[in-house]
């Protein structure tokens, strides 16, 4: 965690009266915001619209349980997790579409980021792929055609920079700032 606070801090050159810090309530998220709350003294906000997709029957359940209860839904979201499968091709039971949580996430870009900046965004994957999607394509509607699979790594960090409607991704999934990366490869 030190490694990421030295980076955004110092390397971005953040400075801690002028950044707001978002996340969700998901444990992880919320840890790890709580964390560098302490070692900076940036303001974290929960964010609800932050939090992470809603999978219906499937969350919560780790791969082997999705696997053995819901195997047909399990291999439809693993067929688009490795690329196979579009995101618009399969439904989840009781799960939030594509369409919802990607309005919910670009709501927030729209709304709540309106004149901050910097801002510092902790989030799941899957509000991270969005956020790229978003913020790298300039769309806030959902668009399955052009919706990109960004495949993030654990503790890495994207940047974009917003300009009045245009938005630019400056880098994407860096995690060359960790003087230990194995630690946070992904299982």
């Amino acid at each position: 965690m030190a490694d990421l606070v030295r980076f955004l801090w110092e390397t971005e050159g953040l400075q801690t009266e002028r950044v707001r810090l978002f996340g969700s309530s998901r444990v992880q998220v919320r840890e790890t915001c709580e964390i560098i709350e302490s070692l900076t003294g940036a303001a974290f906000s929960i964010e609800p619209a932050l939090r992470n997709i809603h999978l219906g029957v499937l969350d919560g359940l780790s791969d082997a349980e999705a696997r053995e209860r819901y195997p047909e839904v399990a291999a439809a979201l693993e067929g688009w997790r490795a690329g196979k499968t579009k995101i618009d091709s399969f439904e989840i039971p009781g799960a939030e579409t594509m369409r919802e949580f990607y309005r919910r996430v670009t709501g927030f870009l729209r709304e709540r980021l309106r004149g901050l900046e910097p801002a510092v965004i902790v989030g799941t994957r899957s509000v991270g792929v969005a956020i790229a999607n978003a913020l790298g394509s300039g769309r806030h509607e959902f668009e399955a055609r052009t919706y990109q699979r960004f495949l993030f790594d654990l503790c890495s960090v994207s940047k974009f920079r917003v300009s009045g409607r245009t938005s630019k991704a400056l880098y994407l999934n860096r995690a060359d700032f960790l003087s230990r990366p194995s630690l946070f490869r992904d299982c």
